[in-house]
């Protein structure tokens, strides 16, 4: 993995580095993406993705102390390996197919499917924000420009979107989770 990223680097010196800095917090990263996924797959990916990243940014983290830069990968790597799990665990769950099919047929009057009665259920906004995302096939970007907010806020908008219809869905017995 590591040769991989070194072809995102320009020069010997930057290489160097970053190999330097790989060695030294490899470990770090994939024990905090085993704690969180079962597939060595998953956390090379998970891994790799942020070493993608660092490597945009590895001017700023180069110069943090050690100590931060273990904070930072420490919350960074958990996080992806959080949201790939997720990922895979409602696309397990078949929800977010369900909610592309359910959205196109959505009556205003009595729903028909738990599904539809949980997306009611669901405040306008975390509504919008699904059917956006997994019925309009809108991307994070062209959701976050939709709705004129930042990606970031996309994201954890429709965390909080799915982990609210995945309640609802639960409480009614119309969940698998």
């Amino acid at each position: 993995m590591l040769a991989a990223l070194l072809l995102l680097l320009k020069t010997d010196e930057e290489k160097e580095q970053f190999a330097q800095f790989y060695r030294q917090y490899e470990n770090l990263m994939f024990q905090t993406a085993r704690q969180i996924l079962d597939s060595q797959q998953d956390c090379e990916d998970v891994v790799q993705s942020s070493c993608v990243y660092l490597i945009d940014h590895f001017d700023k983290y180069a110069s943090y102390k050690p100590r931060q830069v273990a904070a930072y990968l420490t919350l960074w790597i958990r996080n992806r390996a959080k949201d790939l799990r997720d990922r895979k665990q409602w696309k397990t769950y078949g929800i977010m197919e369900d909610i592309a099919d359910t959205a196109e047929g959505m009556d205003p009057g009595e729903p028909e499917s738990p599904l539809e009665s949980a997306l009611e259920k669901l405040p306008e906004r975390y509504r919008d924000a699904l059917i956006l995302r997994y019925y309009n096939g809108l991307s994070i970007k062209e959701l976050a420009a939709y709705m004129t907010i930042s990606e970031s806020t996309a994201r954890k908008l429709l965390q909080r979107s799915r982990d609210s219809l995945e309640k609802i869905l639960t409480e009614e017995g119309g969940g698998n989770a």
